[in-house]
């Protein structure tokens, strides 16, 4: 497989492996190598639009399906018009779709890439006739998980065995309880009280009339001696001293 150098608008510069390029059914389309390999092995390749100088990302979904409708037509057997590509050309960074294919059809994709001779379609009575499997999808990057060709065996399915529903529970309503009326105390206590109590009707009450209120004689208050109190206060002093310097003269 030759080196196609692609230029990104970037300024990074890619190499691809080229795989093939073809006229497919909406355009013409360009196929290289991822030179890596999916989850389950298979090889990855990288696909996008093909203008002549450069490569487009296809973005339109009916047109990815028709682009590998025609890869499907190549490995089936039928040679579509191949085109030649020049060993430099442009593209946005993001310009391919991965998608991943097992390895015999890998191989025939590059095999029967010639693009010299451009050769016709071949009826399948005159070509030798290559059985493609079903067509399987496997994950491997984030933009597409396709392959085309055999894919490993699908697990049988085991018989899910019948669902028997279980018996609902039945639900019986809940009688409402009535609260019971009770009758406050209070009622009852007066009740009782306005029977017991006797009835008076009739009372004259005779508020009695006011007396003569006494008067009362005003004591008159003896006039303090303050110079007897004075004369008494000095004398049980001199009486108090003269009492504990004889107890100090007299202390043997």
């Amino acid at each position: 497989m030759s080196k196609i150098k692609i230029n990104l608008t970037s300024g990074a510069t890619v190499e691809k492996a080229l795989v093939t390029c073809f006229k497919g059914t909406n355009g013409d389309y360009i196929v290289f190598d991822n030179e890596t390999n999916g989850p389950m092995g298979y090889p990855v390749i990288c696909i996008s639009k093909f203008t002549g100088t450069g490569c487009e990302k296809i973005y339109d979904p009916t047109e990815w399906g028709s682009v590998k409708d025609n890869l499907k037509t190549i490995i089936g057997g039928t040679n579509l018009p191949y085109l030649v590509v020049p060993n430099i050309l442009s593209a946005q960074d993001d310009f391919f779709t991965p998608l991943t294919l097992p390895s015999p059809s890998f191989e025939l994709l590059k095999n029967v890439y010639k693009p010299e001779d451009n050769t016709p379609p071949i009826p399948p009575a005159e070509h030798s006739q290559v059985v493609v499997p079903p067509v399987s999808e496997e994950p491997v990057m984030p933009d597409e998980s396709i392959s085309l060709g055999s894919a490993p065996a699908p697990a049988v399915e085991q018989p899910t065995p019948p669902v028997v529903e279980a018996p609902q529970p039945q639900v019986v309503p809940e009688t409402p309880v009535v609260p019971e009326v009770q009758i406050a105390p209070m009622i009852v206590e007066n009740q009782a009280a306005a029977t017991t109590q006797p009835i008076v009707s009739n009372v004259t009450t005779i508020n009695p009339e006011p007396g003569p209120v006494p008067t009362q004689t005003p004591v008159e208050e003896e006039p303090i001696d303050i110079v007897a109190l004075k004369e008494n206060f000095m004398k049980s002093c001199e009486n108090m001293f003269d009492g504990l310097v004889n107890k100090l003269t007299n202390k043997p």
